[in-house]
């Protein structure tokens, strides 16, 4: 059995503290708590490496910012908090990821907000975002990710239409785990979310969204429009996994599919789209990393030992 490690890493712009840390993901949500109108549960979920000096100095606290789409005019700036113990990303093959220096924490920040529906009436709806640097360096398919940063992109209708509050709840996505697959081996990921309120969410690739503050400084908040990454020459939304096929995903249902040919740690972004009764009313954007190695071909044969679903000491030896 060959290896191809594939890990997929939400990328949405990261907090950044003093000193930054390198960011490998992350993801937007915004949950309506259903008390009262307008009370929302806004999550921002980030994926970074373990190793780098920033992790220790990661700030607490990060800011985000709602805009009108109209015309981009602020509505409010508010303020959300570290929620939880960091914990570690967990991968199927814990040996492997760590020869392989493969050290990633997973950071949770949460606030509650409370809008006023009468305030939020426009029909083009509203956004709402985050933007901080710096990316981790290694990635092969953007220009100068280093001195990149991310934003954090999530769209949600007008809270009051026709007279009516309108209640709203963005896309929920299940926690990430590492994954191990073959260079030049088929590969499918089922990497839907769910939808509280039942509407329905379409996929896409698209082009990562660059962020405004400065690589090595604190999140900023500001209006869009939010620039697009560069892709280096050969690479685009649509081919950002050379392979046969590159990396696509199935509209309907989110799942990714890719048959790498190319070593590389590449970088793609996925828009989820939220539509009810077949109109678009709000989308988040996720981004992700996917390393890809070609490894040895195994020797031994591998036994079926496992200790708690993990392959023993032994066993994972052979699979790195």
């Amino acid at each position: 059995m060959r290896l191809f490690i594939l890990l997929l890493l939400l990328l949405v712009g990261v907090p950044v503290g003093a000193i930054a840390s390198h960011q490998v993901g992350g993801q937007l949500e915004m949950q309506a708590i259903g008390d009262t109108p307008g009370h929302y549960r806004i999550t921002v979920t980030n994926y970074l490496e373990a190793g780098t000096p920033g992790v220790t100095s990661q700030s607490r606290r990060v800011f985000l910012g709602i805009f009108r789409k109209r015309d981009n005019a602020s509505m409010m700036t508010f303020a959300v908090f570290e929620s939880a113990a960091r914990q570690p990303v967990i991968f199927s093959n814990e040996y492997c990821a760590s020869q392989r220096n493969l050290r990633f924490l997973v950071l949770t920040y949460q606030a509650e907000i409370q809008l006023t529906p009468s305030e939020y009436t426009d029909t083009q709806g509203y956004y709402l975002s985050y933007q901080t640097g710096t990316r981790n360096t290694g990635i092969s398919n953007v220009v100068n990710p280093a001195l990149s940063g991310f934003t954090f992109y999530l769209e949600f209708p007008a809270l009051r239409q026709n007279g009516r509050n309108v209640k709203n709840s963005s896309p929920q996505f299940p926690a990430i785990n590492g994954e191990y697959i073959c260079l030049n081996e088929p590969f499918a990921f089922a990497f839907g979310g769910s939808d509280p309120d039942g509407d329905e969410l379409r996929y896409s690739l698209v082009t990562p969204l660059n962020g405004r503050s400065a690589p090595e400084g604190p999140n900023i908040v500001s209006a869009a429009p939010y620039p697009g990454l560069r892709w280096r020459p050969g690479y685009s939304a649509t081919n950002a996994i050379p392979g046969s096929p590159p990396l696509s995903i199935n509209a309907r249902t989110g799942q990714l599919a890719v048959t790498a040919n190319r070593a590389g740690l590449f970088l793609f972004a996925v828009r989820v789209e939220e539509y009810r009764n077949n109109r678009k009313i709000g989308e988040v954007r996720r981004e992700f990393q996917l390393l890809v190695i070609d490894c040895p071909a195994e020797t031994v044969p591998v036994p079926e030992l496992r200790v708690n679903n993990q392959p023993t000491t032994d066993q994972a030896k052979t699979l790195c």
